[in-house]
């Protein structure tokens, strides 16, 4: 689902809930020891029991539901009609504990995420209707998985910022596996074809085999934000500035310059169909504007926990239990 935003009337919301999800239709909060889920008009849908530690959660947002899995243990499926949830604990014993974020599988009811297993990480697909395995991957003895993305059902990941894995999650065969002697950066992506990553201050795309190493004067390249068909967009200056790559040229199209290291970011649209990019610092969160290079928005919010992007909002989390929202307005596909 597109969160789009209105760049010209940005009104952060201070909420004193815990929320985990706001749609277009439902909102998933905490209220004490419950997880509610309510309509926009405030009628209770579903009420259970919260699971512990509830703000640890990894989720996916499907037409008529919305899973989550919390703690790494536990599936819970939100029917958005408000029909009797489906709760269930994952096998660790058998596959391990989910250790990434999820992504959609190569069926309605599949989901793709990396598992840790005593001192091993592996993938797996997995049906949460059936509560089966379908595929799992070799497993690897490392410290963590620091990166996943999967495309068109291929996994890619990176171990312990040094080694890219690429896995059919069709059969869970490795397609291939890539070393790096300094590392990898935060932020991985799929770019014409190949994946794109950094490392060395430098951008590299691979298809596995080959790899074709960008190098922008004056730019080191550190985390991977984002991209689209011509352009790759990266933080530089120790993570605070954003600096929009033009891959056919190997050229620096343009550069916003920040004040602080850029934590982690969520794409959304403007109104008049730009693309944006919200990024999270320490200290205040900035709205860029991809498509014409500038800062439309800068947000000073403090106790600053995670920032997402839940159906129709972007939800700003805080320490403190509460939580701050950039609404999202109504688009075509919401009416």
């Amino acid at each position: 689902m597109t969160c789009t935003i209105d760049t010209t009337n940005i009104e952060p919301q201070d909420r004193p809930e815990s929320i985990l999800y706001s749609g277009p239709s439902i909102i998933i909060y905490r209220e004490i020891n419950r997880l509610v889920m309510a309509s926009c008009d405030g009628e209770i849908l579903n009420s259970l029991p919260s699971p512990v530690d509830c703000m640890k959660y990894e989720f996916l947002d499907f037409d008529d539901a919305v899973l989550f899995v919390f703690n790494g243990l536990e599936f819970i499926i939100l029917d958005k009609l408000g029909m009797l949830p489906e709760r269930h604990k994952i096998n660790t014993a058998k596959m391990g504990a989910c250790a990434t974020k999820l992504f959609p599988g190569d069926d309605t009811n599949r989901i793709i995420f990396g598992t840790k297993h005593s001192d091993r990480y592996q993938f797996v697909n997995y049906d949460f209707m059936s509560q089966t395995r379908i595929v799992q991957t070799a497993s690897w003895k490392v410290q963590i998985i620091t990166d996943i993305h999967v495309n068109d059902n291929i996994l890619y990941a990176v171990l312990d910022h040094s080694t890219i894995v690429a896995c059919d999650m069709s059969t869970g065969e490795k397609l291939w596996i890539r070393f790096e002697t300094a590392k990898i950066n935060r932020g991985i992506a799929i770019h014409a074809g190949e994946l794109a990553y950094s490392c060395h201050g430098l951008v590299k795309l691979t298809n596995g085999k080959d790899v074709t190493t960008i190098r922008v004067p004056l730019v080191n390249a550190c985390s991977i934000e984002h991209q689209d068909d011509q352009n790759i967009y990266v933080t530089s200056n120790e993570g605070a500035n954003i600096c929009c790559i033009h891959t056919p040229s190997m050229k620096l199209k343009w550069e916003v310059l920040g004040t602080k290291q850029i934590l982690e970011s969520v794409t959304a649209k403007s109104s008049d169909g730009s693309d944006l990019l919200i990024t999270r610092t320490a200290s205040y969160i900035a709205v860029v504007n991809l498509t014409l290079g500038k800062v439309e928005a800068s947000i000073q919010t403090p106790h600053m926990a995670r920032l997402r992007k839940t159906g129709k909002h972007i939800l700003i989390q805080k320490t403190t239990g509460s939580t701050t929202v950039i609404p999202g307005v109504e688009n075509e596909t919401d009416r």
